[in-house]
């Protein structure tokens, strides 16, 4: 997942080819300055150094753009041809062969420097009409649709805060992006049974967003017919590998519990259950030696059951909230989350979550998706 950015969203999104031409308008339009300040000073300076200002003038406002969709680092450009500009107007722009057009009378100054300008304007104008035909529609319909598969992963991952039965649950999915490839869910079943998972989409983006609605909608179709979590992976993974291009895949972690207390296990490329148990700060690891869903479409998918104890918490999260990193490139690593949730594993759910995330946050910025469901036996 990409780096959270800064920058002015709208220029760092936009294309090489469309900055360039948006680049070019903004040259144009801004080198009329020089022309018009010509205007106002008339001295004896020759006519070639309104065009040399009108240059400076064009470039300059081009740096400050390309500061804000490709890094400040280009403020370094801007402040250097300020001070190349100063110079070369002040010294070399006055004398041969820089100087030409010299004598010219302030009537026909005037009227090279009001054409020169208009020039500018109009063709500065025209750059820009250029630029929204060719990129802004394109880029509005681009940010539309965006705005669309945001509202539509905010829909189909919402917060969870809710008790069945014994078990109380909180989930929570913080998209790297506007729209993420997590996605944290919770089915109620029959006699205080309940389906909860959190799964990991491949890749980055809308794309990543669409197949993870494919697989919500799909586990919410199966759970309707009780199935077990074995079956309900193998019609995951069956879906997955005819639906969906080479190389997406999907990581799972799966809980099935049942009225009598018991909880399956279903783990599928994903990091591991994380058991507390409520009389210490020992951390049990879940894992079944399964591969992510949508991989190898025959293979058989296995469970594990376990028996959690009065007030014992599971935790499973994705790989976002590790694969942190701070500024020396260290990543936080499983472990350090592992201590997180023990030191916390009285707290109630809500607050294991906040510590989790807090200490991911604080040791570096986040570059992927990061979600954690939370369930705690009464």
């Amino acid at each position: 997942m990409p780096r959270s950015s800064k920058r002015q969203p709208v220029w760092a999104q936009m294309s090489t080819p469309a900055l360039t031409r948006v680049l070019i308008a903004v040259t144009l339009t801004f080198s009329t300055m020089g022309f018009l300040s010509d205007i106002t000073a008339m001295d004896e300076q020759p006519f070639s150094h309104a065009v040399y200002s009108a240059l400076i003038s064009g470039v300059t406002a081009a740096t400050v753009l390309l500061s804000l969709a490709r890094g400040y680092r280009w403020l370094v450009t801007t402040v250097a041809v300020q001070i190349a500009g100063a110079w070369f107007l002040r010294g070399p722009a006055l004398a041969p062969p820089f100087a030409f057009l010299t004598g010219l009378s302030q009537d026909a100054r005037l009227h090279a420097d009001s054409l020169a300008a208009l020039i500018t304007v109009l063709s500065g104008y025209t750059a820009f009409i250029v630029f929204i035909e060719r990129d802004a529609k394109q880029q509005i319909a681009m940010r539309t649709e965006l705005g669309l598969a945001t509202e539509m992963h905010r829909t189909l991952v919402p917060r969870i805060d809710t008790t069945i039965g014994a078990y109380t649950f909180h989930g929570v999915s913080t998209p790297s992006g506007q729209v993420g490839g997590d996605l944290v869910d919770l089915i109620a079943l029959r006699d205080d049974g309940w389906l909860a998972y959190v799964a990991d989409v491949s890749g980055h983006g809308v794309s990543s967003g669409l197949v993870m609605g494919m697989v919500k909608s799909a586990v919410r179709m199966a759970v309707d017919e009780q199935i077990s979590l074995q079956m309900l992976a193998a019609r995951l993974n069956a879906l997955l590998c005819s639906q969906v291009k080479a190389g997406t895949f999907v990581t799972m972690g799966a809980l099935r519990g049942h009225g009598d207390g018991r909880v399956d296990v279903l783990i599928a490329g994903h990091p591991p259950l994380l058991h507390t148990r409520a009389d210490s700060r020992d951390i049990a690891t879940v894992s079944t030696d399964n591969i992510p869903l949508g991989v190898m479409p025959d293979w058989t998918f296995a469970t594990s059951t376990i028996a959690p104890g009065p007030a014992d918490t599971l935790v499973i999260i994705t790989d976002g909230l590790f694969e942190v990193f701070d500024r020396k490139d260290r990543d936080l690593g499983l472990d350090a989350v592992t201590t997180v949730i023990a030191d916390a594993h009285l707290e109630t759910p809500d607050v294991i979550a906040t510590r989790v995330f807090d200490r991911a946050r604080a040791f570096g910025a986040q570059q992927d998706d990061q979600s954690l469901l939370v369930v705690r036996r009464a």
